[in-house]
């Protein structure tokens, strides 16, 4: 959300969302976006769903996968 702010991109007219790979840092806005009105088709790979950790107890950045 931070970033899509700085940059001026409206997340409903967003086409795509691509995630490579499943860290908490690239996925952690994904709930935020979809619920400020992004409604783009996800791909992912695979292995995106694999349940991660960062080693570090509820940090800001942590996956919304986990809440």
């Amino acid at each position: 959300m931070h970033n899509a702010r700085r940059l001026d991109i409206d997340l409903t007219t967003v086409d795509a969302i691509v995630l490579s790979h499943g860290h908490y840092d690239h996925t952690g806005g994904l709930k935020q976006a979809m619920e400020h009105g992004a409604r783009a088709p996800l791909y992912l790979h695979p292995q995106a769903v694999i349940r991660r950790y960062s080693g570090k107890p509820a940090t800001a950045g942590r996956s919304a996968w986990h809440r």
